[in-house]
């Protein structure tokens, strides 16, 4: 689970000389290229300088070019985002240098009083969003949507009503993923998935690419069986039965898994080297596996039902926004605003869906048929307007880090599952009522 960095913190040693000069940071204004593959980017440093004491000494001045700062983990290659951006800069005729950082790389950065050091504005998801609010660093001027979007987007903004964000697309949806060599459809339901064996054709290594010891999946299975009720500032246990129900559905599919523990990193990679047929994932894993599709035949569909609850596995998803800083001038607020108007314009709704796999904000284009001849919009569309988005609150972050205590030691038989109920009961009373 993510956690928030610690904040790195910047000691200024001021020394009075005799000759009445003093030492100043020098600005930087290095232009950082996003770095591929993506490894994480040092800090700039700040190097002091000799400068005449004065009353009205100059302070750094923002370079002409806009400065975007993309917040962006190590899962995937950042490059197809930069290309966009750079792309709709071209668009609508400006200048903008583009700065890949980690997250916490991000949140260490944003209370720093450097101009040149802030960005002009953020790209990042709707935790980036709570974390860098959470720092004050956040414009609270209002923004008003102009391109035509679904109810759930005003719900977001309300949400974070006070903070300048423009929505920009949607992210960590799921969605099953079959290899069409071996599948000529995909799983219905849970209980199709755990009868896959009798539709695979060829020879597999094993049936179903496995990494679910995730606190944000568990979150959602339990929320079908009515988790959401139970859980309150003031009520932290969940019915036994209830989370007995969900740990016996992910330990009945992780028997289609390999019999060792895997990494996210080391599924994806089992699904595209070696022969296996099936998986449940989202935009991260697809834009991987697309790299392989002369070689790796994929087939989309919608997520299984839950045959526990009766409802699909669709999480809540993440919005991407465009975040402004605080202390902006109003010419260089103006041209952030020109700027991302033109990420939620047409041609960059489309491109990041078809290069990122980001679901578009712009209703319009959903509609449209535009991208009807596209596999992956073909088993996601029905579920565009009913989507709902991610709060990131004390409750469910304590909750994900809660079940991802425990989840690995029940799905690899380390526990049993009823010693996991109460473990996870007591991990959610201890960080809920007690924090």
């Amino acid at each position: 689970m993510i956690q928030l960095g610690r904040l790195i913190c910047i000691t200024i040693i001021a020394a009075i000389l005799i000759s009445c000069t003093v030492l100043s940071p020098a600005a930087a204004t290095a232009t950082i290229q996003p770095p591929r593959p993506l490894t994480q980017t040092p800090l700039p440093s700040q190097t002091p300088t000799m400068v005449a004491l004065s009353p009205t000494a100059a302070v750094p001045e923002k370079p002409a070019a806009l400065q975007i700062r993309l917040i962006h983990d190590t899962t995937t290659n950042p490059q197809g985002m930069v290309d966009i951006i750079t792309t709709t800069a071209q668009l609508t005729q400006q200048l903008v240098t583009v700065d890949v950082r980690s997250p916490d790389g991000t949140y260490a950065l944003a209370l720093d009083a450097d101009p040149t050091v802030v960005p002009d504005v953020w790209i990042g998801s709707e935790y980036d969003l709570q974390q860098l609010i959470r720092l004050g660093v956040v414009a609270t001027d209002t923004v008003t949507m102009r391109v035509a979007h679904y109810s759930y987007i005003d719900d977001a903004l309300t949400r974070n009503s006070g903070s300048a964000v423009y929505p920009l697309a949607l992210r960590n949806y799921l969605v099953s993923i079959g290899n069409s060599e071996f599948l000529d459809t995909l799983p219905d339901t849970t209980a199709d998935v755990m009868g896959i064996g009798a539709s695979i054709r060829g020879r597999v290594r094993y049936k179903m690419a496995y990494s679910w010891p995730e606190g944000r999946w568990f979150a959602m299975m339990l929320d079908q069986l009515g988790a959401a009720r139970e859980l309150t500032q003031t009520t932290s246990i969940l019915p036994e039965d209830m989370l007995t129900t969900a740990f016996s559905s992910l330990d009945e599919m992780r028997t289609l898994g390999p019999r060792d523990a895997t990494t996210y990193v080391e599924a994806t990679s089992d699904f595209i080297n070696w022969y296996v047929p099936y998986t449940i994932d989202g935009d991260t894993a697809i834009r991987r596996y697309e790299k392989y599709a002369e070689d790796l035949p994929l087939r989309f569909a919608a997520p299984p039902i839950y045959s526990a609850s009766g409802a699909r596995l669709m999480p809540a998803v993440d919005v991407v926004y465009a975040i402004v800083p605080t202390g902006l001038s109003i010419e260089r607020r103006a041209a952030v605003d020109v700027f991302v108007r033109g990420l939620q314009a047409r041609d960059a709704q489309t491109a990041l869906f078809r290069t990122m796999r980001w679901i578009p904000i712009d209703r319009s284009l959903i509609e449209s048929g535009e991208l009807a001849n596209d596999p992956l919009f073909i088993a996601l569309q029905p579920f565009m307007p009913v989507f709902q988005t991610q709060l990131y609150d004390e409750i469910t972050i304590c909750r994900w880090d809660a079940y991802e205590q425990v989840l690995p030691l029940v799905l690899l038989n380390t526990i049993r599952i009823q010693a996991g109920v109460t473990a996870v009961n007591n991990a959610l009373q201890a960080c809920i009522i007690e924090s």
